[in-house]
């Protein structure tokens, strides 16, 4: 059997990478089903079928591992944004499409949506959800600009803190209870923040 130079065989480096997968994918579905306040490693263990030590062994900390299971969220949300922003159409709608996509998956996975903005519970995590959160902030600029090519250097953020408000209020069904379509907000958010003293480009 083949040894590194640190005496581990590739057979034992492959069951690690094994186990440290599904303590991930673990860790992800039950944060997806019980959120923050049901979320414990020894839960993750058991589910995984290792012992409670286990992931003490790949991940230093609870932190790390659920700044993991954060940066799953934003690689499928980055996933959800390609596939709006993949279909051509005019700037104006492929902006409302992707706008439409941030809310949607607030609403569909509104436990890991909130962790993924949580940089006050994950900043000592040893990952960077910097680096995950701030591509996203990017390209949602990056359609705005498109839509809206006169609108200030600043609009597009603005539209992203609107944009973040309605999707928490909409993964808590807040805005349905006081009769508030969500798309309409969306569509609201953008004429407020980029439409005020532009328009739309021309495709």
């Amino acid at each position: 059997m083949a040894h590194s130079p640190n005496g581990t065989s590739a057979h034992q480096r492959g069951t690690a990478a094994e186990t440290r997968s599904r303590l991930i994918a673990e860790a992800i579905a039950l944060f997806e089903e019980a959120g923050l306040a049901g979320f414990t490693g020894r839960e993750v263990a058991k589910r995984a079928g290792v012992s409670h030590g286990a992931p003490r062994r790949y991940f230093p900390s609870n932190a790390a591992l659920l700044s993991t299971v954060a940066a799953n969220g934003f690689a499928r949300l980055n996933e959800r944004v390609d596939a709006v922003a993949s279909i051509e159409r005019p700037a104006a709608e492929a902006l409302q499409a992707v706008a439409s996509a941030y809310i949607d998956f607030a609403r569909e996975q509104p436990n890991l949506f909130d962790l993924m903005f949580r940089h006050d519970l994950l900043e000592h995590s040893g990952e960077s959800l910097r680096e995950n959160s701030l591509p996203l902030l990017g390209r949602l600029h990056t359609f705005a600009n498109e839509a809206y090519p006169n609108a200030h250097p600043a609009a597009a953020v603005d539209l992203w803190l609107n944009l973040h408000g309605i999707a928490v209020l909409h993964s808590r069904n807040s805005l349905e209870l006081v009769g508030i379509d969500a798309a309409a907000a969306v569509s609201r958010a953008i004429r407020a923040q980029l439409a005020e003293d532009s328009r739309p480009a021309e495709d």
